[in-house]
């Protein structure tokens, strides 16, 4: 008869135990240590981002009225925008990813349409809302607004927003209407493609592109965004364009 091994005793038993214990509780400690790590810069994130929309009422403003698709597009071409208008949604890893890659890229590119119709937009509206602040709060709300928008916006209302909010016109009201009754002493409706874009063209620098006081920079500004837009026309300016006189001192070099 083959003798049987003889068999471990309780307390081996019990001893070998212990280190598998101690094993697993190091797994799991490593683990969440881990998760911890990897979930504590979303989370800090998002704190920012709420904390930064915080004195920003609800809703946020919109534009008075909608402008039809055709001026829209005209925008949306004329800032480099291709295909459908309409906006990425953003997050704030998203959002802070992008910053990261465009500081460690060697070349810098050009902004995309839709964000830049997104700053564009954040920007108006916090200088209406929040007016005041540190340069650093400015900072964090404007990203934190700009990532709002584009989740709460559609491409078509930040446009709406746009051309009700900015000043086109040096010496007129807000907006491409009173921009509108200001150089061509007609409604905005009653303009053709190729004068709205003369409007347009005015977002960015009233004064600079003034007609009136820098006819050369309009005009040359003119001749590029038609051929941006694909709009025929043979004159610098568009025929019904009533510049008027220059009010302001002209700087001569």
């Amino acid at each position: 008869m083959t003798p049987h091994a003889p068999r471990p005793s309780a307390r081996g038993e019990a001893a070998a135990v212990v280190p598998r214990r101690r094993l697993k509780r190091a797994i799991q400690l490593l683990a969440a240590t881990a998760l911890i790590a990897v979930a504590a810069p979303f989370t800090l994130l998002y704190a920012m981002y709420w904390h930064a929309l915080k004195d920003l009422p609800e809703p946020l403003p919109q534009a008075q009225r909608a402008y039809p698709d055709a001026l829209r597009k005209l925008y949306w071409t004329l800032h480099d925008g291709q295909g459908p208008i309409q906006v990425r949604r953003m997050s704030p890893p998203g959002f802070a990813w992008e910053l990261f890659a465009a500081s460690a890229s060697e070349r810098v590119e050009r902004v995309p349409a839709d964000h830049q119709l997104l700053y564009r937009v954040a920007s108006t509206m916090q200088a209406r809302l929040l007016p005041h602040g540190t340069i650093s709060r400015w900072h964090l709300t404007n990203a934190a607004l700009t990532i709002h928008l584009s989740r709460k916006l559609e491409a078509a209302q930040l446009i709406d927003y746009v051309l009700d909010q900015t000043r086109f016109a040096a010496d007129a009201g807000v907006g491409i209407e009173a921009a509108a009754r200001h150089y061509f002493d007609l409604p905005l409706q009653a303009l053709s493609p190729q004068e709205q874009l003369a409007l347009l063209i005015l977002d960015r620098g009233p004064s600079y592109y003034d007609p009136a006081c820098h006819p050369e920079r309009f005009a040359k500004r003119y001749a590029y965004a038609l051929g941006k837009t694909g709009l025929a026309s043979a004159q610098a300016m568009p025929e019904r364009l009533r510049p008027g006189e220059c009010k302001r001192p002209i700087a001569t070099r």
